[in-house]
């Protein structure tokens, strides 16, 4: 007897939803005993979850809102991935210092595993010996003291430039993009920093890297859903980070050739310690490193992305807030100046680390434009 194809669709659609029904119950049942466990949070939808909470233009507005409605500590079911989202000063301090060997490692996205190179950084490392190691590296030898006194020059001289390139656009009545090129300052800076001046393939690699760090802040049906795969035939995302990436990283590998090259053509000279940008310190570590886990090349890679990525665009990001602001407050730009023409004289146009302590004001200017930020 022959099936009509209505009735058909009627069977398979019946079955899809029973067998849908009984994976709800069954899930209901096992943790039922530990639901009084769980953080509050809004409503969900099957298959999606709560990302019809959170999907707009704004969506930290809207966590903000859920944050006020459901309390500091929330859980979002995000596709298939539950999330736990602090938002309060006392929440994070427990999470983030109290109980932070507890909470130190928590699973990554696939996105993740993508930008930091399957956790050989430093920010997406898990927790563990090689984590211990690369914080190790940070604090002993890329923040070593030989390091910041080379970078305050560096960004001395970067914000010289700004300064009369403003100076000059200003005298002829022109007009300056600030974002722009506060920006700029900010990549220049890391640039010389990391690999000891501007390179060839610079715009490309800082377009590449807003490219990732754009798709790392979005909602990817991968990290949404990592265990479907249909949501990884789907997931173009995926593959423009992928692609980004790869981008980052041979024209890193570009500028480490050219590096070695000129070392060799140089007869291999050892060069000062206070002359060595941050490639030639991971460098040298990669041929020292006697550890169990030693520096690789992925782990190079990794590190200079983590380092581009967290001091361009969110310095340039903070830079360009705590400007806007005061110049919606005069008074406040008016009472910043003053501080710092009393402590600068007439005699020099720029502050030092040694400044710093002399400008009370100043650093209450910067920590109110950072904070700001945070809760925008």
């Amino acid at each position: 007897m022959e099936v009509a194809p209505l009735s058909f669709c009627f069977i398979v659609l019946a079955t899809l939803l029973a067998l849908w029904f009984l994976k709800l119950s069954v899930s209901r049942r096992k943790t039922k005993h530990t639901k009084q466990q769980l953080p509050p949070g809004p409503w969900t939808l099957p298959i999606i979850g709560a990302l019809h909470h959170v999907i707009c233009t704004l969506p930290h507005r809207r966590l903000i809102e859920l944050s006020r409605r459901y309390g500091p500590v929330m859980l979002l079911k995000l596709g298939e991935v539950p999330t736990v989202v602090v938002s309060s000063a006392e929440a994070a301090a427990l999470v983030l210092k109290t109980n932070d060997p507890v909470f130190a490692e928590r699973r990554s996205t696939t996105s993740q595993d993508m930008a930091g190179c399957g956790g050989r950084g430093i920010v997406f490392a898990p927790y563990g010996d090689h984590w211990r190691q690369m914080r190790k590296v940070c604090v002993v030898e890329l923040l070593s003291s030989s390091q910041v006194r080379r970078m305050e020059g560096i960004r001395t001289e970067e914000v010289g430039n700004l300064l009369r390139y403003v100076a000059d656009t200003a005298s002829t009545g022109g007009t300056i993009n600030i974002s722009e090129k506060v920006m700029a300052v900010s990549n220049g800076v890391v640039s010389r920093a990391a690999f000891g001046g501007k390179f060839a393939e610079q715009e490309e690699y800082i377009r590449e890297l807003d490219v990732m760090l754009t798709l790392l802040g979005g909602f990817s049906l991968l990290n949404l859903f990592p265990s479907s795969r249909l949501a990884r035939w789907f997931s173009i995302d995926a593959r423009r980070l992928q692609r980004s990436y790869d981008r980052m990283q041979h024209i890193i590998e570009n500028v480490i050739e050219g590096k070695q090259q000129a070392a060799r053509a140089a007869c291999d000279v050892a060069c000062c310690a206070d002359k060595e940008d941050l490639v030639d310190v991971l460098l040298r570590l990669q041929k020292e490193d006697p550890s169990e886990s030693p520096l690789t090349r992925e782990s190079i890679f990794a590190v200079l992305i983590d380092i581009f990525a967290g001091a361009t665009d969110t310095t340039g990001t903070v830079l360009e807030w705590a400007m806007s602001e005061l110049v919606r407050h005069p008074d406040v730009m008016t009472k910043a100046y003053l501080e710092i023409r009393k402590v600068l004289g007439e005699d020099r146009s720029f502050i030092t680390t040694r400044d710093i302590p002399e400008l009370p004001y100043m650093r209450m200017v910067i920590k109110e434009g950072s904070s700001v930020l945070e809760k925008c």
